[in-house]
């Protein structure tokens, strides 16, 4: 992901195959809001998912219940 403005990041998906050279496939505008940056900065996650009916991608946040401290011994 590329950060643009304070809470926009881009998503770009790009493909190779064996014959061809490596094409930008998809490019998409994700934006995020101020509450949900301020969970970022202290380790949170922010998910998007994709609203049919809206044409859109919608940010939000969940832990799942996962323990920050735990989280952060898996992956340390």
């Amino acid at each position: 992901m590329i950060g643009l403005n304070e809470g926009e990041w881009r998503i770009e998906v790009f493909a190779e195959t064996v014959d061809k050279p490596i094409t930008k496939i998809f490019e998409y505008n994700l934006i995020s809001e101020k509450s949900q940056l301020e969970y970022l900065a202290n380790g949170g996650t922010i998910f998007f998912d994709w609203a049919p009916n809206l044409g859109n991608y919608v940010s939000r946040i969940d832990d799942y219940g996962i323990d920050q401290t735990d989280l952060n011994n898996i992956t340390s």
